[in-house]
């Protein structure tokens, strides 16, 4: 009898396991992130771009990234110019 309750137990434990989705897909509704909320992000291996910069231990200076150097690919992944893209930032239409 013990041993038909701990099988029980044990399937039961499986099938709540396997039925936990957190799929992004799977939501009803546009979900609002407070303060303290980081975001989903995905990423799409195509429009990731690489630079390599080193900096010198104890010694900080700003780096600039010349967004107009990649237009193409935010046209080509978001169908959007960079202004467009950053105005969309700014105004919370683009996330």
């Amino acid at each position: 009898m013990k041993r038909n309750i701990i099988y029980a137990l044990v399937s039961c434990l499986v099938f709540m396991v396997a039925s936990c989705e957190d799929s992004i897909e799977d939501a009803t509704s546009k979900h609002v992130y407070g303060e303290d909320e980081n975001p989903y992000l995905k990423s799409d291996i195509e429009a990731i771009v690489g630079q390599d910069i080193e900096f010198e231990v104890g010694r900080f200076e700003p780096q600039v990234v010349n967004l107009e150097d990649y237009s193409d690919v935010f046209q080509a992944e978001m169908g959007m110019t960079v202004d467009e893209v950053i105005n969309g930032l700014k105004n919370g239409s683009v996330v």
